[in-house]
């Protein structure tokens, strides 16, 4: 059995911020492109692992949201997963919150963007 990682995260809802039209849409979009950008980025650190990445969204979150666990039947010494999970997880929270910034802001850079062509018009 291969070295195995396995990263669970939530989305919350109400993060999402005002003025979007449909926040559990958003949620649910952003989850989405989450487990994608995770894997890919666990995927480039740990080539040999199998890697497993489900991110939910829900209403509200309680408590730490972001699990990362990590496997290796091959390996004798626990301190190497606890290690290995630690770069995980640290590797993914910076990736949340730039991923995050750029979601999140995307649509109000489009409107200013729009905004700023209707006023040169």
């Amino acid at each position: 059995m291969p070295l195995t990682i396995t990263i669970t995260d939530t989305v919350a809802i109400a993060s999402m911020g005002d003025g979007w039209a449909d926040p559990a849409t958003v949620a649910a979009t952003f989850a989405f492109r989450l487990e994608d950008a995770y894997f890919s980025a666990v995927t480039r650190l740990y080539p040999e692992a199998l890697v497993q990445a489900t991110v939910n969204d829900q209403g509200e979150t309680l408590g730490s949201d972001l699990e990362v666990a990590v496997t290796d039947p091959g390996s004798e010494d626990e301190t190497d997963c606890a290690a290995m999970a630690e770069t995980v997880r640290a590797a993914i929270q910076d990736l949340k919150g730039l991923l995050g910034e750029e979601y999140l802001t995307c649509d109000e850079t489009e409107e200013e963007k729009e905004e700023k062509e209707a006023g040169d018009e």
